[in-house]
């Protein structure tokens, strides 16, 4: 297309200029510049000339209201009007960017001008580099949207990329607790053995020896010591031996009430041993000449009751009460007045009778398992005695407040 005259007056801040005989269109390369503006196909660049750094048209009319490519179907958008004035003549406010060829329906926007490049958003008038910027050639106006159309981005923001999509991470599935400790099968029953009594009737140990310990009275108050040597020879000997009264303590008959029946509860273990009118076994005899020694335990009380008992599982270790005891307290003389068992599972509570919840408890007594219970074998109560001429003097541990504590012993036969 050619021209005999062009006169063209930019408003914006640039001067006006006319021309003569332009044999070829200077601003597209050489192609018509209203062909560029119609094609729209391919959205040709329509670089919209360049300005030849401030010679011609200044700014370049920004290739001309954005030639981006009539509806830009695949739509570089026209290169977004061109390269926005080549720097030309303070980039001609980079020929407001082309106004972004009135989106041409945006050229699709140019694709949206796909937001100018959007037109590759018209290179952004090259960033309306020209001339200081060129005010970035106020963004192509937007394309009006390109009907519906992406808006087209200002001709300054250049080819950006378009912003990355991704999915937000999903959140990770809550951790399982581990589960709570068990008891396991617990600790081996203590093992019972009776001892093997010496056969012989010659031996001068034999019979009934009674007296008292010096300086020590049991919870009744009293001192009084029965030894029944039953079988004896020239090294070992077996038989009993009961502190306090000597009537005959009844053996346990319900597992449910503590042992011994009325046993006093504000005492502590092993302070309220030995247990009075129980003949405890003599275990480990061994004569030496005159020198008698020999071992009682101090929970035999309890080896038949805890043979009774049912273990439970409480927490990480069996028991013979089903949970864990409280009581209620008599303010008058000390004792309990009601004990309760609640269990760690259900939290639930029912009264159990207070021996049993001692014994069991607090005093431990018994030695429990999955498979039953069965008396502990702690607390031993060592003797150590000189008998010649029906008299005995000797030794015998006992437990205190303050601890193991050695006490004299002194025995007479009576038969």
């Amino acid at each position: 297309m050619r021209f005999r005259s062009l006169a063209s007056c930019v408003v914006l801040l640039t001067a006006c200029s006319s021309r003569t005989e332009l044999d070829v269109d200077e601003f597209d390369g050489g192609r018509d510049a209203s062909a560029d503006r119609a094609s729209g196909v391919t959205g040709g660049n329509g670089r919209g000339g360049s300005g030849a750094n401030g010679g011609g048209n200044p700014g370049g009319a920004g290739g001309g209201t954005g030639t981006t490519g009539g509806t830009g179907t695949t739509g570089v958008g026209g290169a977004g009007g061109g390269t926005g004035g080549a720097t030309g003549g303070t980039g001609g406010i980079g020929g407001k960017g082309g106004t972004g060829g009135a989106g041409a329906t945006g050229g699709t926007g140019g694709s949206g001008a796909r937001s100018g490049g959007g037109g590759v958003a018209g290179d952004g008038g090259t960033g309306a580099v020209g001339g200081t910027g060129g005010v970035a050639g106020k963004g192509g106006t937007g394309g009006a949207a390109g009907s519906s159309g992406f808006a087209g981005r200002g001709a300054s923001a250049g080819t950006g990329g378009f912003a990355g999509t991704g999915f937000a991470g999903t959140g990770g599935s809550a951790g399982s607790f581990p589960p709570p400790p068990d008891a396991g099968p617990g600790p081996p029953i203590p093992p019972w053995k009776d001892p093997t009594c010496p056969t012989g009737s010659g031996s001068p140990l034999l019979g009934t020896w009674v007296g008292y310990i010096e300086n020590h009275k049991f919870s009744s108050g009293s001192d009084v010591v029965h030894l029944t040597i039953s079988g004896a020879d020239a090294s070992s000997l077996c038989g009993t031996v009961t502190f306090g009264d000597n009537t005959p303590l009844g053996p346990p008959t319900n597992p449910d009430i503590g042992y011994p029946p009325g046993q006093d509860v504000t005492q502590q273990m092993p302070t309220l041993l030995p247990v009075e009118r129980f003949a405890h076994t003599l275990l480990s005899g061994v004569v030496s000449g005159k020198r008698v020694r020999f071992q009682a335990l101090g929970l035999e009380p309890w080896r038949v009751w805890c043979g009774m008992q049912k273990s439970y599982e409480v927490i990480t270790q069996w028991s013979c009460l089903d949970g864990f005891f409280s009581q209620d307290w008599n303010n008058v003389d000390g004792a309990p007045n009601f004990c309760w068992s609640r269990s760690p599972k259900t939290g639930q509570e029912h009264m159990v009778d207070c021996g049993k919840a001692y014994a069991c408890g607090a005093w431990m007594v018994c030695t429990c398992n999955q498979s039953g219970c069965g008396a502990d074998t702690r607390y031993p109560l060592d003797f150590d005695g000189q008998f010649e001429a029906g008299d005995a003097h000797g030794s015998i541990v006992l437990y205190t407040q303050n601890g193991t504590q050695v006490y004299n012993v002194n025995l007479a036969k009576t038969d």
